[in-house]
């Protein structure tokens, strides 16, 4: 016992120290400061000595709530099942997709929520961080920042700092655990080492990988997890934020469609096509081994390959199929029934309700419940919830986090974007009424596109349990990992307006469009970048706009001077582009002016199918670009990320550059190009990365950036190639400064094709 004391004594000074908070200067209330701390090694015990006096007993003073009736209904039933043993205890795998520890972490939100004040609130978060699980712990307190008005200007850790282990592969962490657990950290004590993506381990085997560096990206899955927390709805909470006033249903909905389009870009540019689609009855072909490890050791649930239809609940499959016939059946009904309200498909709120249906938030009806529970449990790989719920280990599936990794992911909200679309496809087309303004676009001009890879380093100190007694040494941890990025770039619209006025701007990308014809079978693909209300005058205008002002993006936290994060929680503007291909790749540029009407739906215009005849107006434009991938030599994690780095172990289709039989030159393939059949016989390895032909590429980009072919050699594509017959070849010295990537592309007449 005396030295248990004794340890513990010298534990609380070693965190102190590591910390830097001395006496004085530990936070006191709710603030910045304070956040930052209470969430650094929430697996651990709270260290500081000052905070130790409020973990023994909770606030369960009524008068310290903000009502007797609160207390009573919200606040007491909490400490009740805690006091029973049934909240799930620290260190046990955790999900909101269980409905147990769903209702729980409910009711610990509600204890931090209706706290009547600060101080309130501080001793409810240290007691809550001592002795509810720590994932819980996290997921209610982030609620709490959100939606809390004292607290609107605390910007919570990222995070993928908080919990590092649901972000990176535990191979790169269990080696900063090693480095530390060896004392190797009292010689430097900043170890960063470089870690990649999954795809290094099943590149060969499943081709979904490729893309791997978009589904594992920290900031989208960050983006994910916190529009969950934005809108609650999986809580049953919407009343407390008041969300019944807002269109989440649809909003939830579009974000889903808008995801899948963006991700539908990403497959394009690695030569994967169509997203497969999604039958339970055929099971689930690609296993999926996320190499990602719980802070108690336990691996996350993996699936294996071919998981089949057998291996599945049947009690679950049957009431997902009965749902899922339930809710198509009401689309093609045009009619919702709940309780007793009803609401016709000609409403406006249909679509609303309908994502609500689908995301469950419809408690009186039992018909629809846990449809999206149900695919997220059964498709991860645990088969069955026949378990006992505290000692799982749910997949990737069931955390918000985590579960963009899964390819299964992207196939199942395929499946529920489908019934959105069944319920536009009822709608009536939009017409030239709908779409018309007395506005004509008369160019649009976007400065070439260009992404790359570049390494990005993030503190994942948190990974490593602190030392209990080195404490005259702080350690810290990073990891660097190469992230797409983009160039930023600019748009410019001269636009001719024949009535002034506010009208609404959009901007969208999408895949190379041929022809009007094929419009509706891409519209879904279309990724809305930027939505800005523009006041026009009457005559010439010309609108500019910067990819930084884009409304939809937003850089990841930054950490700013005295321990604050700067940024907000939107989508990661690192991948505003796709990644396009080396050499360059066409996708299709949209720009629509239209009435600024609040009542329009989201997704508009290509939310319903096209009427070919009454669609194009002058009021919008589409124009064809250029993506092209700028290949860093430096940036050489084993990924496929730069495709010199694999090309001898694993074929990569997306090396090439776009082209037609009018490339070939008197029988023979021009350097620059690769044929299919060249890569699988490594022709491409051996002639220009083995023999060091290209090791000047970098010289090369810096001294003609206009270039198409900016590191790939001698040819550039002149703008000439678009107004004659057979494209025309210049050497690198003879470039044309400053060509224009693509002239105008006139809507159903000059549809540029490669």
């Amino acid at each position: 016992m005396k030295f248990g004391i004794i340890a513990f004594a010298c534990l609380v000074a070693a965190v102190s120290a590591h910390y830097d908070y001395k006496v004085g200067n530990v936070p006191t209330t709710v603030n910045q400061d304070f956040i930052n701390l209470i969430l650094r090694h929430v697996s651990q015990p709270i260290f500081v000595e000052e905070y130790r006096k409020y973990i023994e007993t909770p606030v369960i003073d009524a008068d310290r709530y903000v009502s007797v009736d609160i207390f009573k209904n919200k606040i007491y039933k909490f400490f009740k099942t805690y006091d029973m043993g049934l909240v799930l205890p620290r260190r046990r795998p955790y999900t909101v997709f269980d409905e147990h520890f769903l209702e729980q972490t409910g009711l610990l939100f509600n204890v931090f929520y209706y706290s009547k004040d600060l101080p309130t609130l501080f001793e409810n978060i240290i007691w809550a961080r001592e002795n509810v699980n720590e994932m819980m712990f996290v997921h209610a307190l982030t609620l709490t920042v959100f939606h809390r008005s004292e607290l609107k200007n605390i910007v919570l850790p990222p995070l993928y700092e908080i919990i590092p282990n649901h972000f990176f592969n535990y191979e790169v962490l269990q080696k900063g655990i090693d480095y530390k657990l060896n004392g190797l950290w009292k010689l430097n004590s900043t170890f960063t080492l470089t870690t990649d993506y999954t795809s290094r381990y099943y590149l060969d085997k499943f081709q979904e990988q490729r893309v791997s560096y978009f589904t594992e990206d920290i900031g989208i899955n960050s983006f994910y997890y916190y529009f969950y927390q934005r809108y609650p709805l999986h809580l049953g909470v919407k009343e407390i934020f008041s969300l019944d006033k807002e269109p989440v249903g649809e909003l939830w909905l579009w974000m889903h469609q808008q995801l899948l389009a963006r991700y539908y870009l990403e497959r394009i540019s690695n030569d994967l096509g169509d997203i497969p689609d999604f039958l339970w009855v055929k099971g689930i072909k690609n296993g999926y081994w996320p190499m990602l490890r719980y802070k108690n050791g336990m691996e996350f649930a993996y699936r294996s390959d071919y998981y089949s239809y057998e291996s599945m609940d049947k009690d679950l499959l049957q009431n997902i199929v009965d749902w899922e016939l339930r809710i198509k059946g009401l689309i093609d009904h045009g009619v919702i029934t709940l309780g007793e309200t009803t609401i016709s498909i000609k409403d406006s709120d249909f679509v609303n309700k309908l994502g609500l249906i689908l995301l469950g938030d419809v408690k009186d009806v039992r018909f629809y419940r846990y449809l999206i529970v149900f695919y997220h449990m059964l498709a991860g790989g645990r088969g069955t919830v026949k378990q006992d719920p505290y000692f799982i280990t749910p997949s990737v599936l069931e955390h918000f986090e985590t579960c963009l990794r899964d390819p299964v992911f992207w196939q199942l909200y395929k499946r529920v974007v489908k019934y959105w679309l069944q319920y536009k496809d009822i709608l009536p087309h939009y017409v030239v009424k709908d779409l018309y303004v007395p506005v004509k676009i008369e160019n649009v001009i976007v400065s070439p596109l260009k992404t790359f890879f570049e390494y990005d380093e993030v503190d994942v100190t948190n990974a490593v349990d602190i030392d209990l007694v080195e404490k005259e040494h702080k350690f810290q941890f990073k990891v660097r990992q190469p992230r797409l990025n983009y160039e930023p770039f600019d748009v410019t619209v001269n636009v001719d307006v024949e009535t002034a006025g506010e009208y609404t701007v959009r901007f969208f990308l999408g895949p190379k469009v041929l022809n009007r014809y094929q419009l509706n079978d891409v519209r879904q693909n279309f990724f809305e970048l930027d939505h800005f209300i523009y006041d026009f005058k009457v005559g010439k205008n010309t609108i500019m706009r910067k990819s930084r002002e884009f409304l939809y993006f937003f850089k990841d936290l930054v950490k700013v001077g005295g321990g604050e994060y700067l940024s907000q929680y939107g989508f990661p503007m690192n991948l505003l582009l796709p990644k396009g291909k080396v050499g360059g790749m066409p996708f299709t540029f949209y720009v629509i002016v239209h009435k600024n009407d609040f009542k329009q739906q989201l997704g508009f215009p290509f939310d319903r199918k096209i009427d070919y005849y009454n669609f194009f107006v002058p009021n919008m434009y589409f124009k064809d670009v250029i993506i092209s991938q700028f290949v860093d030599l430096d940036v050489h994690a084993d990924t496929p990320l730069n495709n010199f780095y694999y090309n001898s172990v694993i074929p990569m289709h997306s090396i090439r550059v776009p082209m037609n039989v009018d490339y070939y030159q008197n029988g023979k393939l021009d350097d620059v190009f690769v044929h299919t059949s060249d890569i699988y016989n490594d022709v491409w390895y051996t002639k220009y990365l083995k023999i060091g032909k290209y090791n000047h590429h970098s010289k090369i980009y810096n001294s003609h950036p206009e270039s198409r072919f900016d590191r790939y050699g001698k040819v550039v594509l002149d703008k000439s190639i678009y107004h004659q017959d057979k494209p025309i070849y210049r050497e690198r010295d003879e470039v044309v400064p400053n060509t224009r990537y693509m002239d105008r592309d006139v809507v159903g007449k000059d549809w540029i094709k490669y």
